[in-house]
């Protein structure tokens, strides 16, 4: 990893302001900026540690995590059997 990066990391996580940032970003209501900004973040937990810390240590960011993945606009009895292949007998 890059030293640049590390500084860049300490620069933005010193205070509130960036992370709260990313959060309300990332609790937008509007389905397109969701989509938008998920690759975004993938790209940045993956490259800084830091700020994957940060988010994994949020209650905030995990609780909106657990709500975008319960509500995900999917029918309720669809998300039900959308993992049948795991019940089922495995047979080579």
């Amino acid at each position: 990893r890059a030293n640049w990066c590390q500084r860049l990391e300490q620069l933005l996580l010193k205070g509130p302001d960036f992370f709260m940032r990313l959060l309300n970003i990332f609790k937008c209501q509007d389905s397109a900026i969701f989509l938008k900004v998920l690759d975004p973040l993938l790209k940045l937990v993956t490259c800084s540690p830091e700020t994957n810390a940060a988010l994994a240590n949020s209650d905030e960011f995990l609780g909106e995590l657990l709500r975008r993945l319960e509500t995900d606009g999917n029918d309720p009895e669809s998300s039900k059997n959308q993992f049948n292949s795991l019940n089922t007998a495995f047979s080579p």
